[in-house]
């Protein structure tokens, strides 16, 4: 593999999961950051260290928050800077949904693209523009494979057949409330309620729910829906 790309996908991997990985270890986050921007770690050890790291717990959740919103909270308004500074002092858990959710309204791509901002987990899989368009890489133990959008669309059809179809269309179009889901849905509403299920899209292949990200899009688009 080229080494630009291979630099590239090193680089997102540590974005994506830096809060995520200080949530668990400041530390060792912190090394292996250092580590990565020195290119002093290759693809493969980058993703098998951050994979190893990510099944700790987070202990250190409210560090993790507080500094990605410092990133973040330049760009935020007054009243909601006061939110979060409440939420960050009683519910650490409420604060770290409400900075993903203004990350997202104000396209701050580094804190909204954050493992750490949705239901957290480490992949080894990560959307990336390459040369020929937007592709998932998969970073396999031998080196990273590429999946176009419309592969991806194809496993996630063969694994859940035409509620997948659905669950990407909710996803584009954002309904939130459980009557909406269910609306639109009917009897498939449980499994799409389910915690599990609604986080269906890339969950699958590795990737991430992220519901004004650009997979869903990508993965419509690259299958012709």
């Amino acid at each position: 593999m080229e080494k630009p790309r291979e630099i590239q996908l090193v680089q997102r991997l540590w974005s994506e999961h830096k809060y995520a990985l200080i949530a668990r270890d400041p530390a060792r986050a912190r090394e292996f950051g250092r580590r990565m921007s020195m290119d002093a770690l290759g693809l493969v050890d980058s993703a098998d260290a951050i994979e190893d790291l990510m099944k700790g717990p987070e202990d250190h959740l409210s560090e993790a928050l507080i500094e990605a919103w410092t990133h973040l909270q330049p760009r935020v308004g007054l009243a909601s800077r006061k939110a979060v500074e409440g939420l960050l002092a009683r519910d650490l858990e409420s604060a770290r949904w409400l900075i993903g959710g203004l990350a997202e309204s104000v396209g701050d791509g580094v804190v909204a693209s954050s493992r750490l901002l949705d239901h957290p987990s480490g992949s080894r899989r990560i959307w990336i523009r390459d040369n020929m368009g937007p592709a998932l890489y998969d970073i396999c133990r031998d080196g990273p494979a590429r999946l176009s959008p419309a592969t991806v669309g194809e496993m996630l059809v063969g694994a859940f057949g035409s509620v997948a179809w659905r669950v990407m269309r909710l996803l584009c179009e954002r309904p939130r409330t459980p009557t909406a889901i269910k609306s639109a849905f009917g009897p498939d509403s449980t499994r799409v309620l389910d915690a599990g299920h609604r986080l269906l899209l890339l969950r699958r292949t590795g990737g991430l729910y992220r519901p004004r990200g650009t997979a869903v899009a990508l993965v419509l688009a690259g299958l012709g829906r």
